[in-house]
């Protein structure tokens, strides 16, 4: 990482970065037809503008002036190429200044990559209906390239009444371990599949594997071993009373593989991942669960009701959506950057993990408010030396998510709150070789949580306020070193699923200078070290619940050091860690 690093600070002093004398060759986005009145689809009016400075030589800044409302747009604006500048008026909550809607659409409202050379792989659909089928090869389909549902507000599982999980598949040739085709995936504690909803997993005898988590429990059910190269569809339900796996062959009769009684509502970890043919692993740990099979997966579909209760001619064509699908993929609507999937909130476009084939030198947006929605206001794939400032982000599943390689990062004077819960997961999303990150002066409001990073070195989080209703863990840190400085984290209500302010987690390093963590109704812990390596405290405010077990609670393996230098806690009589050997304090 450390050898990466240095090849990229290299790139970025080599880049022509516009500087001031460069500001007046600004491009307006109304000489493209872009109107601010909340009605104007000018998706490709300010696409267009971007385009124009991107051919520019020292390229340059792209103006959005206010207007009488926001820019409309009805799909992603595309961030190419090196040296763009892309600013507002102002920034002002009540919409004042300029504000971009993203309208039918479930985001990312800027999508900031080089765009690849290699992506997903396709063949022939499986079945009739328009699209093509995803195919899976152990060859070249890891982490690194699959399509992830985690951005689609509709996929949201986690307490459904009633549940059906449905797909088209081919096996050609079973792996020497167990291979997903389909899941849900990611936890906070570092275990699938007691987090994980559903899966469609396959051994290495050829056995169908289908995992439903309901009321806390998984009912998995096995079939016997398929046919390899035929087509079969496969459906797990829930009615209330049972989960069932069903198993035929397209226009065929199915067959009842198994039948687990069940109560309560369908169960899904928070920060959940949706991968497609990918491996699966639990998020943030990232420890494998699955590998890759060789084969073809087609037409999948959730929804939110049991389509199945018994044997049925199975279906024969592409799954349509209708009033209970709460999405579907049919692979019919592809581009070499996005997966394309119907939702309740529209389409939603989800950008593919695939491998970086070029680094995006010098990014910057300014000044402006994103009504994200349902979806994701901007999406960072590679991005190095960027600059987002005076910011507002309302909504979204994400409102930041830098995915894979992106450096030399600075957020600063950023509002971003989350006004609906049922979908929203992190403000900023960072995870894979991020370094040299800065956030600073910005306030979260309603996330799940603020900030989360993996894989990341030399960040600091300086000056930031948490604060809100549905809050679970404000910050996440894993295999990452951190600075926190004079951040403020409230939990101001009685959020039942809050387990801590700070979790770290993995080979970290953090250290806390200052700031105030509060927890006025769990009693669950404020900092929670559960792997990491060291954490230092300085001079940090604790105010606890009257039931609060512990303040700090360090898990119970081997290395784990703390050490606290003046901290203060309300009410005192409140211990400090599960492990007095694990820490050092020093008055």
């Amino acid at each position: 990482m450390r050898r990466l690093l240095v090849a990229v600070v290299g790139i970025v002093l080599a880049v022509s970065v516009p500087g001031a004398a460069q500001d007046e060759g600004w491009v307006s986005v109304r000489r493209f037809g872009a109107i601010a009145d909340g009605k104007t689809d000018s998706t490709a009016a300010i696409q267009a503008a971007i385009d124009a400075v991107a051919a520019r030589p020292t390229r340059g800044k792209i103006l959005l002036p206010s207007g009488e409302g926001c820019y409309r747009i009805t799909a992603p604006l595309r961030l190419r190429v090196p040296g763009l500048r892309i600013e507002g008026d102002n920034f002002a909550l009540n919409g004042s200044g300029t504000c971009i809607t993203a309208s039918g659409f479930a985001g990312p409202v800027f999508h900031a990559t080089i765009a690849p050379t290699e992506d997903l792989h396709f063949t022939d659909s499986l079945v009739r209906g328009p699209g093509r089928g995803l195919l899976l090869s152990r060859t070249w389909q890891d982490t690194g390239s699959y399509v992830d549902l985690q951005y689609v507000a509709a996929a949201r599982l986690d307490g459904l009444q009633a549940f059906t999980a449905e797909l088209f598949f081919r096996i050609d040739e079973p792996g020497a371990n167990v291979s997903t085709l389909w899941a849900s995936a990611g936890s906070l504690n570092g275990t699938d599949p007691p987090h994980s909803a559903f899966a469609f997993d396959v051994d290495p005898g050829g056995r169908i594997t289908a995992r439903l988590t309901v009321g806390g429990v998984v009912h998995a059910i096995t079939t016997q071993p398929i046919e390899l190269r035929r087509v079969y569809h496969a459906a797990i339900t829930y009615d209330g009373r049972a989960v069932r796996l069903l198993l035929g062959a397209p226009g065929q009769r199915s067959v009842l593989a198994g039948e687990r009684a069940a109560s309560g509502p369908v169960s899904q970890g928070p920060y959940e991942l949706m991968p497609i043919g990918g491996r699966r692993g639990s998020w943030p740990h990232g420890a494998r669960v699955t590998d890759v099979v060789n084969g073809v997966v087609d037409s999948l579909r959730l929804s939110g009701t049991a389509r199945y209760t018994a044997p049925m001619n199975a279906p024969a064509e592409k799954l349509p959506f209708d009033r209970d699908t709460l999405l579907v993929e049919n692979f019919d609507r592809e581009t070499t950057e996005f997966s394309i999937v119907s939702t309740p909130h529209g389409p939603a476009y989800i950008p593919k993990n695939s491998p970086i084939t070029g680094l995006l030198p010098y990014l910057e947006i300014a000044h402006m408010q994103l009504n994200v929605g349902a979806g994701l206001g901007i999406w960072l794939h590679g991005v190095i030396m960027s600059n987002f400032h005076h910011l507002g982000i309302l909504g979204g599943v994400f409102g930041i998510t830098g995915r894979e390689a992106n450096f030399l990062n600075s957020f600063s004077n950023l509002h971003l709150s989350s006004a609906d819960q049922s979908f929203a997961k992190a403000g900023i999303a960072l995870t894979t070789n991020n370094e040299i990150t800065s956030v600073r002066d910005s306030s979260f409001s309603g996330w799940p949580t603020a900030i989360a990073m993996t894989d990341s070195g030399g960040g600091v989080i300086s000056s930031v306020f948490v604060h809100g209703h549905h809050q679970v863990i404000p910050f996440i840190f894993h295999d990452s070193w951190i600075h926190l400085d004079s951040v403020h984290s409230s939990n101001e209500d009685a959020d039942p699923g809050f387990e801590a302010n700070v979790r770290v987690t993995g080979h970290s390093n953090v250290t806390i200078t200052g700031g105030r963590f509060e927890r006025f109704v769990d009693a669950g812990p404020a900092i929670e070290l559960d792997g990491g390596v060291a954490m230092t405290l300085s001079t940090p405010r604790f105010q606890m619940g009257a039931g609060a077990r512990e303040v700090i609670k360090v898990l119970a393996k081997p290395g784990r050091k703390v050490l606290i230098l003046n901290g203060e806690v309300t009410p005192e009589q409140v211990p400090w860690t599960t492990t007095p050997d694990a820490v050092t304090a020093l008055p």
